[in-house]
């Protein structure tokens, strides 16, 4: 995790260990805390002087990154821990305590662009929009209308949340927790990404299309663009940054697209 003034960088392992150290320093490298189940995800807060931690167990944790002091902590509402699932899948569970840990079952995590709130969900298909300085979170989880939330995307001021599964994506206001927009997808969604304005969705799919959507008003904006698991814009906005290439053979083609042309 990078901070947004690119000056610190933070890492959780399996271990439950977080650190935390200055960029171009590795000397700086520090223990920041160890928290009480695995961190799926972090966040930096407001000017990184704060670490939001999700866990697999639902817990949303927050930290002061000088002294590691916890400054809040909050449960994602309605998590059950599953039971452990010994006759199938067992790759897919984690033997010390039950949790899904297959990418079917997802933990995701975003901020807005100045840190005051971050985005979550996890395996109870719930998504929660949390604000970094209190830990009080919107007034309602959201759920998608059909199947289970496999990415989110949280525009850069943080008044739109984005999330999307198989074939279905929606666009909620966080503040009302009421639902904007839905779209329909030829497949499942692997990649979502608002621009800074917070209008234009970028939404890459499993069939490797990605479409760049108005969606205030349900219009597509350029052409489709080929790429498969991610999309970054480029600080002008001009262009989109997507990995796309044969995954089963374990190569990668960086490609640079029109975010106007495709």
């Amino acid at each position: 995790c990078i901070a947004r003034d690119e000056r610190k960088l933070a890492l959780a392992n399996l271990d439950r260990e977080v650190f935390v150290w200055r960029r171009g320093d590795p000397q700086s490298k520090r223990l920041l805390v160890t928290v009480d189940e695995e961190p799926m995800r972090i966040e930096f807060g407001v000017d990184a002087t704060t670490l939001v931690v999700l866990q697999i167990d639902g817990t949303v944790s927050c930290f002061e990154t000088l002294s590691g002091s916890l400054v809040w902590e909050n449960t994602h509402p309605e998590v059950e821990p599953p039971p452990f699932r010994r006759q199938t899948n067992l790759h897919m569970y984690r033997r010390s305590n039950g949790y899904p840990i297959h990418t079917f079952q997802r933990y995701d995590m975003q901020a807005s662009e100045d840190g005051r709130v971050v985005a979550t969900t996890c395996w109870n298909e719930l998504a929660c929009v949390f604000n970094t300085q209190d830990g009080s979170f919107a007034p309602s989880p959201i759920r998608l209308a059909e199947g289970n939330i496999e990415q989110l995307a949280l525009s850069p001021d943080g008044r739109w949340l984005a999330i999307a599964g198989n074939k279905t994506a929606e666009v909620w206001d966080v503040s009302e927790a009421t639902l904007q927009e839905r779209f329909s997808l030829a497949s499942k969604a692997r990649h979502l990404i608002f621009d800074s304005s917070g209008r234009r969705l970028a939404i890459c799919e499993d069939s490797a299309e990605c479409t760049l959507w108005d969606w205030q008003s349900g219009q597509k904006t350029s052409p489709p663009i080929r790429g498969r698991t991610g999309l970054f814009y480029g600080k002008d906005e001009q262009y989109i940054w997507s990995d796309r290439g044969p995954v089963d053979i374990g190569r990668r083609e960086l490609t640079i697209w029109s975010s106007v042309t495709g």
